[in-house]
């Protein structure tokens, strides 16, 4: 916080770096800092922390942005964990890609939801997914797929060593456009 009292500009790029912490107390103090210097230059930076796994992340970067001017995602980010579906719906790029990520993640339950997240977004009127539709439709389509490596043979994926692939849905061929 001293370094943006000062409002001396060289604190940005430190600042920015230091978005990258692990830290989520010490990630929430840089970005009250960064809105104190009130430079136009955070907020790209800020913009990709909406999209941050840690809810008290991403609700920090929406009132910073609020306050850079940037009003409109208060709206949609509250620091729960439907804000990455609200954005995804106001068609934020790094949104559905997060969501395109969870469709890749190793837990078939975790693919599973994203996935019919997506659906539901896709079926909404709006172009923000015409970009990423393809490979929406690739991921949600492969079939759930299950490779033991131990002596159990489980299609549950109660076990612990196997591999664990696909999702199985069936999503449209096509997006509704406005």
């Amino acid at each position: 916080m001293a370094l943006a009292k000062t409002k001396d500009k060289r604190s940005l790029k430190p600042l920015i770096a230091n978005l990258e912490n692990r830290d989520v107390k010490i990630v929430e103090t840089t970005m009250k800092a960064l809105g104190i210097l009130r430079d136009p230059a955070a907020v790209e930076p800020l913009r990709l922390k909406l999209n941050n796994h840690e809810p008290l992340i991403r609700k920090a970067a929406a009132e910073v942005l609020s306050e850079l001017g940037e009003t409109q995602w208060q709206s949609c980010v509250k620091g729960e964990e439907r804000d990455t579906v609200r954005l995804a719906k106001k068609g934020l790029p790094a949104a559905i890609k997060a969501l395109i990520e969870r469709l890749k993640s190793p837990l078939w339950g975790e693919r599973k939801a994203a996935a019919e997240t997506l659906i539901k977004i896709a079926s909404e009127p709006h172009d923000g997914f015409r970009n990423f539709w393809n490979e929406i439709q690739t991921l949600i389509n492969e079939p759930h797929t299950d490779s033991h490596h131990d002596e159990y043979r489980s299609s549950d994926c109660s076990y612990n060593e196997h591999t664990d692939r696909g999702i199985g849905l069936n999503a449209p061929k096509f997006i509704k456009s406005n």
